[in-house]
């Protein structure tokens, strides 16, 4: 207990969680001393039966378990084991009976194991990648007192199944344990597996899949064969036996390493010896203990299905369902199998059809075996138990009789064999059983198998001897070696770029490479001599006696396909045509343009006949008919190589069409490639250039329509038989020579891009057109047969395995298709204009260079996008998938710029740049590759794409046409030439000279919103991102540092004085000085061709470029400068161009005019170069030149939409001091316009867009500082109102005037810019019909204009109210009190007091209308009268320029002069109308009584001063006449001033006037009596 207690407490960690920290080496060797002393004196079943009953005991001693240190946890496993009764020896004492140690095993697995995640933490020490041996032995017996019988026995069910599945789901690390230094280790590990096999199939199909992808199944594979008899050996064999057993996988992997005579050993019946040596086993196997029986038993019954376990959990209840399935018939796996054999080349009595290293698998050719077999499969995987024989006689008596397919006829041959033995080994006896699942027996004879493959065998059907294992051996072992090396170089991330993970990511990085089993197989170089027909070598078949009875003793169920070898095999030893006369058959394979098959194994030796063409014709009917049941052609290879070599077109056709069908199944595709098919299908197409006739293109350039009648190139030369060199020839003429022997098969010729003379034997395109009798295809229809061959080669593969993982390396197909030899034919074959064959090629090609970096980056060095975009058909889907997954991955940047490829912009990136516009492009990248079909053959002229036919077909086509001279035309006399790779220049479209390419928009298109209004945007910040961008980059653009002179001078180009017409010079259009030493040089480079400038830059660059003179990198580079140096001279694009600023500019307006709600959140970032746009310098009298204006207009115009999207923008234009100089450009632009200009003078347009500027900007307090501190900007804005024409102007102004009244001071500057003067006429220019007409629809000018009229009457009167500060709300503004006394006299109290209303409309009606009413008196006397009194103050400035408004203070109206207005209301008219009701009653009534007060006392005061008699002045507030104060009571000051004013004219007055003065006061006094009388009256 006190041990116990020095224990530490287990860790509260998850399952998964990795273990804590290693403790300190002290620590540990503390916590070992401790653990080992434990296990001393634990040893007894006493005293271990109480540990384990204590909880606490068993939670520290488990949790030893995740302990940091390795050596604590490989103490603790060593405990644990040995509580359980595993370890090494016996656990407990033998004195303990039987019972008792039974019950302490299970009650010690109960508590140290019974939970999830105790075994979940054991099963975890096995995971990382470095576990150390000790450790892992100690886990291992764990796991063997666990799972492996005997002590399995004591081991609960479900705690049984739970680590059962765990440890197999270790996968490849519990591979790793096979190369564990202890032996023990190992053999229980290959036990563990048995019984994973044994009771779980899923697990152990798993477990197979991962041994084959891991190339464990390789690695024991070779200790199998090759180590020497051992332990190590019968283990290895054991799990070959496990893994391989009845998993087609593996077992096709042993057909293509072993030769299929010796695989056919797995599927024999066991012979008598094998079967009684394991019934004595079974009979000795009876002396051992009546336990060990009853173990045996019960195993056997779970095997079988009758004893499933019990408690097995939830999740795995299907495993059970699967073990009790007793009598499950297996006909049709055992029918899969047959039909897998047959299709191999497996003969099913012994007798194989296949090649010594032919595939026996045949499964993916002939259906998927069902989900029965798969079962069957799986259940069936396990090793020979020791009583096998035993349970074989009862499985035996239960399953009934086996039935065979085919047997042997004949016995072995008692003749001695070459080897010395005293009787040969017999063929192997195929034969399938039908076995009952659960049986706990091997589906395949392994015994056999191994016994046979350390023999010697010299059979027909066989050659196996020391030899043929040595070729073996040395095979598997370079396998093992190249899949070490890749793991090693995987291991730190070199291959998949991971790199740097952690180490529990290890495992997982290693699961991502896989061995490439598939394409695995031995050759042995022994038997490559022999010839062998239906997997019968024919010497040795020849060696005894008659061929006859030979065949007997081996005789074929199935005559179809024995039939297939023997008639392949006379096919090929008939062709007459194999060689050639006068070739030694030695030198054959020596050459790269002949198929050798002389070293394909099976295939030694080359015979020779004619082979018919009506044979060929039939194969090629059956096998297309039947190849799923033919299956794989053994005969593959001898065709392809007979295709090459006959010297018959017509036997070559039907040989070709025989070829395309073989190769649909994928052994065949492989035998034709190996040897040669790939090279040889792509000579097959280079054929196809030479058709006389080809596909007519309606788009093509009469260069090209004109091939068919022009005379053939000339490019062949030979050396005759006197050594003199003839040619250049045609290559019909080459036939003329051949059909009069002037040249035999020895002859030695040439042709441009051949790198020596060569025989004509060896030329394969002379070889085949000194061919005799009518061809069967044309030569379009050839290729178009030779592509799908080769289409089929490349699908045999894939790149990835049914993990999805890459598979390295890439198959040999698309090696050999992307290599020099083969790739640029291919591409070249785009230039036949066939359609077939283009779409063909163009797939083949995009096939090649998937998942393939290194023939991806170089496939522009082929010419293939020059081709492809040559080709002007209209079945371009294939062509744009080819651009879509190649176009921006090609290596075509040199220099500098290589390294920053992937920063580059697309037109740049993509190898098309420069050669199709930039909106075609984009809809490839973005829209993919059919909408790029569609685009290339639609004619389109919108703001996305600019493309027509004439485009493409007088523009692209035509330019890459001349690009590639005379090469198409070569191509039909030498097929096999080669392109020379040179840069191509930009093609240039008229079309698109003044159009510009932003984001995926044309922008003059995009502009031009006369044929395209509102044409929708995507993608709005990113468009506004790349305009800004595309902005920057035009302003800070710089001309070239390189002068026209040296660019000229880098491209060789120079003119003679002769070259120059005579009139040139010496008449001012070529200067005397730029001729010198008869030479003009680039001072004349506007008359430089563009033809000739791209003819010049194609010399250089083919001659510099670095694919071809890695030397000339720098030449080159100053080749392309100097190239784009005269192209801007040419299209006039040195240094910042207007109209590239003005599209760009335009570009932006139409985004913030149309989405600047989508772009408000974003703040604009381009007012650094706006303000840059919009600077005017004072001495600058240009600025409104024909260049110029449209770009102001243009900035002016995004000024204000910017600032009218989002307030964020107003505040950095602000900030970034644009007030001052909008400012400027307004003053500059108001000094140049006239009130008569029209709206769409420059001058105008962008004073309308400054002031819609200034409008918005005006709700800023620091624009209005600005604005207040910039000199005659308040003028300038005031006079704006006076443009007539320009109505977007003045209503910008208008709004500019009602913003800036927010402030006292520019109030107070309005007043003195006299706005009054400007604003008051818009009130009368007001017609309400106008409204009504565009209510009702009306259109018209007039009625357009008459409606800006309202709309500035309607702003005038909200700039006056917000100037007087009439208005609350969001529309307040300080009171200006000389504003609202001056518009009080000017519009009458009544009217003024309506400015306050929050409708103007009301006004604007009563003061363009005739009005008499108690409270308005207003006519066109009273507007005349107005408007006269405007004129005149518009011309009465004071000296400094400024208004007074004391004159419009005391404005009085003549007409109103003999009116007499009380309390707001004209008492005439108010007695006229007493019906009226007025709007202030009270105040009406009480003014009314003053100002009767007020005019008795008026009279008193007459009289007393007629008199002499002075009477006090009474104060009443009433002022008569008719500009009294609405009230009807003003100000003590006002009265008081009005009574001296009165008094002093009584004084002055003569005393006649008295009667008249009192008469009329009279009058007043009667009429304001009479009012009061209606008034009380109403009232």
């Amino acid at each position: 207990m006190a041990l116990l207690s020095m224990l530490p407490a287990p860790p509260n960690l998850p399952a998964e969680a990795p273990p804590p920290p290693a403790p300190s080496p002290k620590a540990a060797a503390t916590l070992m001393g401790l653990v080992a002393c434990l296990r001393r004196l634990l040893s007894s079943l006493s005293a271990a039966s109480v540990v384990v009953s204590m909880p606490v005991a068993v939670g520290r001693i488990t949790g030893l378990l995740r302990s940091g240190s390795e050596g604590v946890s490989m103490e603790a496993a060593s405990l644990v084991a040995m509580l359980i009764g595993g370890g090494v020896g016996d656990s407990y004492s033998s004195s303990n009976s039987r019972g008792e140690r039974h019950a302490t095993l299970m009650h010690a697995k109960s508590a140290l194991l019974g939970h999830q995640l105790q075994i979940t933490v054991l099963v975890n020490r096995l995971r990382p990648m470095s576990v150390s041996p000790l450790l892992s032995m100690a886990v291992v017996e764990v796991l063997e007192a666990m799972l492996c019988e005997p002590q399995s026995e004591t081991t609960d069910s479900s705690m049984f199944v739970e680590l059962l599945r765990q440890v197999a789901g270790l996968r490849r690390r519990l591979f790793a344990l096979f190369g564990h230094p202890g032996e023990s280790v190992r053999e229980t590990v290959a036990v563990i597996m048995r019984t994973i096999a044994e009771e779980d199939a899923i697990a152990a199909e798993s477990m197979r899949e991962s041994a084959l992808r891991d190339g464990a199944l390789l690695r024991h594979l070779l200790h199998a064969f090759f180590l020497v008899p051992g332990e190590r050996r019968e283990v290895s064999r054991q799990l070959v036996a496990l893994w391989a057993d009845a998993y087609m996988p593996a077992l096709d992997l042993l057909s293509r390493v072993l030769p299929p005579g010796l695989v056919a050993y797995l599927h024999t019946r066991p012979s008598e010896e094998d079967e009684d040596a394991h019934l004595q086993s079974g009979q000795a196997a009876s002396v051992v203990s009546l336990s060990a029986k009853h173990k045996q038993r019960r195993l056997l019954m779970r095997r079988r299905g009758r004893m499933p376990r019990s408690k097995l959990s939830t999740p795995y209840s299907h495993n059970s369902n699967i073990a009790g399935a007793t009598h499950v018939d297996t006909a049709g796996t055992m029918q899969a199998a047959h039909q897998s054999f047959v299709a191999s080349g497996l003969p099913l009595n012994g007798a194989l059809i296949g090649g010594p290293g032919s595939a026996v698998s045949g499964v993916s050719q002939t259906g998927t075996i069902a989900t029965s077999e798969e079962t069957f499969f799986a259940k069936r995987a396990g090793v020979l138990s020791p009583d096998w024989s035993s349970e074989r006689s009862q499985l035996l008596a239960e399953s009934g009789s086996a039935f065979k397919f085919g047997t042997i006829g004949g016995e072995a041959d008692g003749q001695s064999n070459a080897a010395g033995h005293p009787t040969a080994p017999a063929p192997a006896q195929v034969v399938f059983e039908n076995v009952q699942v659960g049986s706990g027996r091997l589906v395949c004879n392994w015994p056999e198998f191994w016994r046979e493959f350390s023999l010697d065998h010299n059979r027909a059907d066989l050659i196996w001897n020391d030899r043929t294992r040595q070729e073996l051996r040395e095979a598997l072992k370079a396998e093992v070696h190249v899949l070490d090396v890749e793991k090693e170089r995987t291991a730190d991330g070199s291959i998949l770029d991971i790199s740097g993970v952690d180490s529990e990511l290890e495992e997982e990085r290693s699961n991502q490479l896989s061995w490439n089993y598939a394409e695995f197989a031995v050759r042995y170089p022994s038997l490559s001599k022999e010839v062998c027909v239906g997997q019968y070598y024919l010497r040795l078949l020849l060696e005894g006696g008659g061929v006859s009875s030979r065949a007997q003793d081996f005789p074929l169920r199935d005559p179809v396909a024995f039939f297939r070898a023997l008639y392949h095999r006379f096919l090929c030893d008939a062709d007459v045509g194999l060689t050639v006369e006068g070739a030694d058959r030695d030198e054959l394979g020596g050459s790269g343009d002949w198929c050798d098959m002389g070293g394909l194994e099976g295939f030694g030796g080359c015979g020779g006949s004619s082979v018919r063409e009506l044979c060929a014709r039939a194969m090629t009917i059956v096998y297309e008919q039947h190849y799923n049941v033919i299956g794989p052609f053994d005969g593959t290879a001898h065709i392809t190589v007979l295709l090459d070599r006959t010297n018959d077109k017509a036997l070559r056709h039907r040989l070709l069409l025989l070829l395309k069908v073989l190769v649909k199944v994928s052994p065949n595709a492989m035998a034709c490639v190996a040897v040669g098919g790939c090279t040889l299908a792509v000579d097959l197409l280079t054929t196809a250039h030479e058709a006389s006739e080809r596909t007519a293109i309606p788009l093509q350039s009469n260069l090209i329509a004109a091939t068919a009648f022009v005379e053939p190139p000339k490019v062949w030369h030979y050396i005759n038989g006197d050594g003199a060199q003839v040619g250049p020839l045609e290559k019909d003429a080459v036939r003329r020579a051949w059909s009069k022997q002037d040249i035999d098969w020895n002859t030695k010729c040439w042709a441009p891009g051949m790198t020596e003379w060569k025989r004509l034997r060896d030329i394969r395109e002379l070889r085949w057109a000194m061919a005799t009798r009518v061809p069967v295809l044309t030569p379009m229809e050839v290729g178009e047969v030779a592509l799908s061959i080769l289409q089929s080669m490349v699908a045999v593969h894939s790149d990835l395995d049914d993990a999805g993982e890459l598979v390295v390396p890439i198959s040999k197909v698309k090696r050999i298709l992307s290599s020099p030899r083969c790739l640029p034919h291919i591409a070249q074959a785009l230039l036949t204009g066939e359609p077939a064959i283009v779409e063909g090629s163009a797939s083949l090609l995009r096939a090649i260079v998937t998942r393939n970096p290194q023939a991806m980056v170089r496939l522009y060095n082929t010419g293939a996008f020059y081709f492809a975009l040559a080709y002007a058909g209209s079945n371009l889907s294939s062509i744009s998938n080819l651009f879509g997954a190649t176009h921006t991955h090609q290596a075509f940047h040199g220099g500098a710029e290589a390294a920053l490829s992937a920063s580059l912009p697309l037109a740049k990136l993509s190898v098309l740049g420069g050669l199709l516009p930039e909106s075609l492009l984009y809809v490839l990248e973005r829209s993919g590759p059919s909408a790029f079909a569609a685009a290339m053959v639609a004619d389109s002229d919108t703001p996305e794409i600019i493309w027509t036919h004439k485009m493409r077909g007088e523009r692209l086509i035509d330019q890459v046409m001349k690009h590639l001279g005379d090469f198409p035309q070569n191509l039909s006399q030498h097929c096999h030439a080669l392109y020379e790779y040179a840069p191509m220049p930009p093609v240039t479209y008229p079309e698109l000279q003044d159009e510009m390419w932003c984001h995926r928009y044309y922008l003059r298109n995009l502009c031009d919103e006369i044929h395209f209004p509102d044409w929708p945007i995507v993608e709005h910040v990113e468009f506004l991102q790349s305009l800004l961008a595309m902005w920057r980059e035009e302003v800070t653009r710089r001309p070239m540092d390189l002068s026209e002179e040296e660019a000229c001078s880098i491209l060789g180009i120079s003119f003679d004085e002769e070259d120059v017409p005579a009139g040139l010079i010496g008449n001012g259009k070529v200067p005397s000085d730029c001729v010198e030493e008869g030479k003009i040089m680039s001072k004349i480079v506007g008359r430089v061709d563009e033809e000739i400038l791209k003819r010049q830059y194609r010399k250089m660059a083919m001659k510099y470029h670095p694919d071809k003179n890695p030397e000339g990198r720098e030449k080159f580079v100053a080749v392309q400068k100097a190239y784009e140096r005269l192209q801007a001279s040419l299209q006039g694009l040195q240094g910042p161009q207007p109209w590239r600023l003005k599209l760009l500019l335009r570009g932006q307006c139409i985004l913030f005019n149309r989405y600047g709600d989508i772009l408000e959140p974003f703040k604009y970032a381009g007012y650094p170069m706006l303000h840059q746009a919009i600077t005017v310098d004072g001495d600058d009298n240009n600025f409104l030149s024909s260049e110029r204006a449209p770009l102001l207009e243009a900035a002016s115009e995004l000024a204000w939409l910017t600032c009218v999207s989002s307030p964020l923008n107003g505040e950095e234009l602000v900030r970034d001091g644009g007030v001052p100089l909008l400012a400027t450009l307004l003053s500059r632009c108001m000094y140049v316009v006239q009130r008569s200009s029209p709206s769409n003078d420059p001058a105008v347009v962008i004073v309308t867009n400054v002031m819609r500027t200034f409008a918005g900007l005006s709700m800023f307090a620091d624009a209005r500082q600005e604005m207040l501190l910039c000199s005659g900007f308040v003028e300038d804005v005031v006079h704006c109102t006076e443009l007539e024409l320009a109505t977007l102007a003045v209503d910008a102004a208008l709004q500019t005037i009602s913003q800036l009244s927010v402030s006292p001071e520019l109030q107070d500057k309005l007043l003195k810019a006299g706005v009054l003067w400007y604003l008051l006429p818009f009130l009368l220019q007001y017609d309400s019909t106008a409204e009504n007409g565009e209510a009702d629809g009306m259109q018209g000018i007039g009625n357009s204009v008459q409606i800006a009229k309202n709309m500035h009457a309607m702003l005038a009167v909200r700039a006056l109210a917000r100037l007087a500060g009439l208005l609350d709300g969001v529309l307040s503004s300080p009171y200006n009190g000389t504003a609202a006394i001056a518009l009080k006299a000017l519009l009458t109290p009544k009217l003024a007091a309506m400015l306050s209303d929050k409708s103007p409309k009301e006004l604007l009606r009563k003061l363009n209308s005739n009005i008499e009413s108690p409270e308005i008196i207003w006519s066109s006397a009273t507007r005349s009268e107005l408007l006269k009194f405007v004129d005149h103050q518009r011309v009465s400035q004071c000296p400094d320029g400024s208004y007074d408004m004391e004159q419009a203070k005391e404005f009085k109206y003549s007409t109103l002069s003999n009116e007499l207005h009380v309390g707001d209301v004209y008492l005439r008219v108010y007695n006229e109308q007493p019906g009226f009701d007025v709007s202030q009653a009270e105040l009406f009534c009480n003014s009314l009584l003053q100002f009767i007060s007020k005019s008795v006392e008026d009279r008193k005061r007459l009289h007393a001063e007629l008199k002499g008699v002075e009477l006090p002045v009474q104060k009443y507030g009433v002022k008569e006449g008719p500009l009294s104060p609405s009230s009807g009571a003003g100000s003590s000051e006002e009265n008081e001033a009005n009574d001296k004013e009165q008094s002093s004219e009584l004084s002055d007055q003569n005393r006649e006037n008295y009667i008249l003065e009192e008469e009329r006061l009279v009058q007043k006094l009667t009429m304001a009596i009479r009012s009061l009388q209606v008034h009380s009256f109403v009232i």
